[in-house]
């Protein structure tokens, strides 16, 4: 029996061709399990910020500086976003790319919009 399918294709064959493709294990994470992995792996946790919100990133030559609403700034090697479906990150790194690859940039604004359906269960 089939429970899930997208496009039309069973989610197991999905997760098994994407498995194949990239040799990478296919799993879907809530926010909590993820924030949880990156806590436990992290040599300092002193540098974990919450309630921040990002205002601007700058790309430099050896640093990206994310620049936050409370003017504070913030210097690394990588930007990792993981603020959601509505991501300012996101909106902020397409800009950045866009010059360079618009097809791209322009394909993955695509991907996010997703046809709204509703799902209906009851039970007895």
């Amino acid at each position: 029996m089939v429970l899930f399918t997208i496009f039309g294709c069973p989610l197991t064959l999905m997760f098994s061709a994407f498995e194949h493709r990239t040799g990478y294990f296919l799993r879907f994470l809530e926010r909590w399990e993820l924030l949880a992995i990156i806590c436990d792996n992290l040599k300092d946790q002193s540098k974990i910020l919450v309630n921040k919100k990002v205002a601007d990133i700058k790309d430099g030559d050896d640093v990206a500086t994310v620049i936050c609403e409370d003017s504070s700034q913030f210097q690394g090697d990588l930007v990792v976003g993981t603020d959601g479906v509505f991501s300012r990150t996101r909106e902020k790194i397409w800009e950045l790319a866009e010059p360079e690859n618009p097809e791209l940039v322009k394909s993955e604004r695509n991907c996010m919009q997703l046809p709204q359906r509703l799902l209906s269960s009851s039970s007895y």
